[in-house]
């Protein structure tokens, strides 16, 4: 009991620690940071004020100080007893000799300070001084100087510190209070939870000797286990490589049988275009055979134009010889008709000659034409029958590529199937190489159990010991043989 008063005590001062520490800190910031801040802005405002308001009198000063009207300067000044902070306002010439002054107070009025200028005020004698030119067409013609009471800003900065004060007193009293009955409720809240802590540590211990034995059971049987998945790996291995080894023989036949489809389909084209060429070269000797028959029907035309010309020969040859007769029966004056008679017959001869010529050539040509046209029909015979041979020798090759396309679609069945069963057996093979792993893991992770259970049964001792001290051990089950 004492050692449960004492650990409820401890905490109850811990608790009121934790709750006053940040409180004392927030308290000094308020009662000592910020009363000076507010001093500090209070001071700041007031400087801008004396400022302002001692510019405003410079301003308005200008016209008495201007003629020299000492009262109409005092009467300017007295305006200011209409502000309870000012204490005293001085008008003084551009010599510093002074003209007028007001005092609410009848205090005396400090001597100028012509050095500050309308620069910022100054602190002094417990005043706030203030000093401002007063400029006629941006020529100095004198001096406004205002002093202002302090007290203000001091009254409100003690009343903001004694609230301060006071409002931390409040406060600590009230955190106080909150840290006792925080205190008491978590000391009992303390107790409860080591109760049920000191309860729960030994369920956890029996668990936990419950668990021991049942992991021990199972990291046996997980080691049998272990060992069958491992000869069955090994055998599975085997077949996997017998398989593979069978589809890389089947893909290797599908290779051979798609090179011979492949020979056998060029093969086919080339008998192919070999009959298309001579099919269009029997169409070439047709086409010649034609052409030679026209030839022919041409050199006829050629001779009987050539027997025509003869014939004209022989008459033009009568008709000179006629012509000649008659020349010679005109005497003199037929003899130029003589001389043309002559040439006609010349010519007519001449034509005779190359009438006799084409024929003998056209008739070698017709002769030629013959033979040209008998060894076309035979070339065209020849072709023909060598189109007939190709056709059959195209069919040959093509039941053969069919009799290919079949080995290889066969090749192709069986290289998949091979292929299919080869896939099965390493899926197989990965299914029982992952149960392997997985026994394994299993048999490693109940062996971390084990482990897991021994220690986790030694925290639950080391707990109930600091929770009851050392007879928790004393009364705590030995540990299971398992």
């Amino acid at each position: 009991m004492a050692t449960e008063s004492g650990a409820g005590a401890f905490l109850r001062l811990r608790i009121f620690l934790l709750v006053a520490i940040p409180l004392a800190v927030a308290i000094a910031f308020t009662v000592v940071v910020e009363p000076s801040r507010q001093a500090n802005s209070l001071r700041e405002a007031a400087r801008r004020k004396a400022k302002a308001a001692t510019r405003l009198f410079a301003a308005n000063a200008v016209a008495p100080i201007f003629v020299e009207d000492p009262g109409g300067l005092e009467s300017l000044l007295r305006t200011g007893e209409t502000d309870s902070d000012v204490v005293y306002l001085a008008g003084y010439g551009p010599d510093g000799k002074l003209l007028a002054s007001f005092s609410p107070d009848g205090r005396p009025v400090p001597a100028l300070r012509r050095e500050a200028g309308d620069g910022a005020p100054w602190e002094a004698d417990g005043l706030l001084h203030a000093l401002a030119e007063v400029k006629k067409d941006d020529q100095e013609i004198g001096f406004v100087q205002a002093g202002y009471s302090l007290e203000p800003i001091r009254e409100q900065t003690r009343a903001f510190r004694l609230s301060a004060i006071a409002l931390s007193v409040l406060v600590l009293f009230i955190a106080g209070l909150v840290a006792v009955v925080l205190g008491r409720g978590f000391a009992s809240l303390f107790e409860s939870l080591r109760s049920s802590i000191l309860t729960t540590a030994r369920q956890v211990d029996d668990v936990v000797n419950q668990l021991a034995a049942a992991t021990a059971q199972q990291t046996a049987a997980a080691s049998e286990e272990s060992s069958a998945l491992h000869e069955s790996n090994a055998t599975a291995a085997e077949v996997g490589a017998i398989a593979s080894d069978a589809a890389k023989r089947a893909g290797d036949l599908v290779d051979r049988g798609g090179r011979a489809e492949e020979s056998a389909r060029a093969g086919l084209q080339s008998v192919g275009s070999a009959i298309k060429g001579m099919r269009e070269t029997r169409e070439q000797v047709a086409t010649m055979g034609g052409t030679i028959a026209q030839l022919s029907e041409r050199a006829t035309a050629i001779g009987e134009i050539a027997s025509t010309v003869a014939l004209l020969a022989e008459r033009s040859n009568l008709l000179a010889l006629n012509a000649a007769i008659e020349a010679a029966r005109a005497g003199v004056q037929g003899r130029g008709f003589a001389v043309v008679a002559q040439e006609m017959r010349s010519l007519a001869d001449g034509s005779n000659r190359s009438a006799a010529q084409v024929k003998q050539i056209i008739g070698e040509i017709q002769a030629s034409i013959a033979r040209a046209v008998g060894d076309a029909g035979e070339g065209a015979r020849r072709a023909q029958h060598a189109e007939s041979l190709a056709d059959e020798a195209g069919e040959s090759i093509r039941r053969f590529v069919e009799a290919t396309n079949d080995f290889a679609r066969v090749g192709k069945e069986l290289a998949s199937s091979a292929g299919q069963q080869s896939s099965s057996i390493e899926q197989m093979v990965e299914s029982i190489g992952s149960a392997t792993q997985a026994g394994s893991t299993q048999l490693e992770t109940t062996r971390q159990v084990e482990a897991t259970a021994r220690q986790l049964r030694q925290l639950s001792l080391k707990l109930m010991t600091v929770v009851v001290g050392t007879q928790a051990q004393q009364a705590a089950p030995p540990p299971s043989s398992a």
